[in-house]
């Protein structure tokens, strides 16, 4: 279906890939992965959505500039309709499931993460998630390692973009084909149709947004904060300027 793209939401991803050289079709391409928008054009046959829906979109095929964020109409699969901030969302699906939740923002301003995770945990810390990457996954599977002999169990680590590349006793690695979500449609929208459940009936909330004006033009002075690590914590949205 066809969307309107009203508001672009930045995500990590959009400065890391030519950064770093990564996540990146043949050049030129067109960037950005999250937005939120007006149907325009709904999908062909049944589908749920409708002209004039306000939905969100994640655009995790890259591959295909049609998709992206970055512009002012967007196509977008028939099962994305909503997200959330990975690390915000994640802790709320572990409340809800019963869990109790330790969290770390900022290891770089956390002070010594591995003796603070130790320290509440007494050793007892079966499962991790780490969305940031290779070098935080590692620091949490040390936090992690005291789980060794613990009644025969062994701990869990989920690394969202890496795993540390030595094994660390006691932990067993997991990741995510975080691809699944656009290469198998009844994935992706059982995903989304789940999440837009929990926030309808108010079981999670949206992280909190930081508004970043300037439409389209403004997009890379914003992406500059984020590279620079001057933003922690919020959310940027970019809302571009309204159409005649």
């Amino acid at each position: 279906m066809l969307v309107a793209v009203e508001v672009v939401g930045l995500n990590p991803i959009d400065w890391k890939a030519p950064d770093f050289g990564f996540g990146l079709p043949s050049l030129p391409c067109i960037s950005g992965r999250d937005f939120a928008g007006k149907v325009v054009k709904p999908p062909r046959g049944n589908s749920r959505f409708r002209s004039g829906d306000i939905v969100m979109g994640i655009s995790t095929d890259y591959r295909d500039s049609r998709k992206a964020a970055y512009q002012q109409y967007a196509v977008v699969s028939d099962f994305n309709a909503c997200s959330s901030a990975t690390g915000c969302c994640a802790v709320q699906l572990a409340k809800l499931a019963g869990l109790k939740v330790i969290a770390i923002i900022d290891v770089a301003r956390s002070g010594e993460p591995i003796s603070i995770v130790k320290g509440i945990t007494k050793g007892k810390l079966r499962f991790g998630l780490d969305t940031r990457g290779r070098e935080s996954t590692a620091l949490l599977a040390q936090a992690m390692r005291s789980e060794i002999g613990l009644e025969g169990k062994r701990a869990h680590l989920v690394g969202l973009t890496g795993l540390p590349k030595e094994q660390t006793p006691g932990v067993v690695y997991h990741s995510v084909p975080i691809k699944t979500f656009h290469e198998a449609p009844n994935i992706g929208e059982g995903l989304m149709i789940w999440l837009e459940r929990l926030f309808e009936h108010n079981k999670i909330s949206t992280p909190e947004i930081e508004v970043a004006h300037g439409g389209l033009q403004g997009i890379n002075a914003a992406l500059d904060r984020l590279r620079d690590g001057s933003v922690n914590g919020p959310r940027i949205v970019v809302p571009l300027e309204l159409r005649t």
